[in-house]
């Protein structure tokens, strides 16, 4: 399949303009946006800031940044802390508790290290709807 073309999906049939404007599509970039990201990568001049976020890793809170890249490193804004992304869950629901969006994805590598479950959740609103988006992210945690 194309970029142009249409693509089967465990949502159906649909076409590049129609996943475009999907809100499950919308929601699938901002999981990866919020998650993924590489503090470490400067931003080009004038480009925006990534926005921190919060999550708890071992029972100890942190809020990281992230930048582009689905598998890139997030880094704590407190400390040197940095972590190495291997799998995530996302899931969304809506304001009556409907679950709206699920995905889970997982890369290879990383097999011989120790990796900790860190927990997030946030309320946003997406075309009038009011969605809490939570969810896993198994990483590998460096000091």
């Amino acid at each position: 399949m194309g970029r142009t073309g249409t693509s089967s999906t465990a949502w159906g049939t649909s076409t590049p303009d129609q996943r475009r404007r999907s809100p499950r599509w919308k929601l699938a970039a901002a999981a990866i946006g919020v998650l993924a990201g590489a503090a470490a990568l400067a931003p080009p001049a004038g480009a925006a800031q990534p926005e921190p976020f919060e999550i708890t890793c071992g029972g100890v809170d942190y809020t990281i940044t992230s930048g582009n890249g689905k598998w890139s490193v997030g880094s704590d804004t407190q400390s040197s802390t940095h972590f190495i992304p291997k799998a995530f869950t996302f899931t969304a629901t809506d304001a009556q508790g409907n679950v709206v969006f699920s995905e889970s994805i997982e890369k290879k590598g990383h097999r011989n290290q120790e990796t900790i479950t860190c927990t997030f959740e946030d309320t946003f609103e997406e075309d009038g709807q009011t969605l809490t988006f939570s969810g896993t992210a198994t990483v590998v945690q460096r000091p």
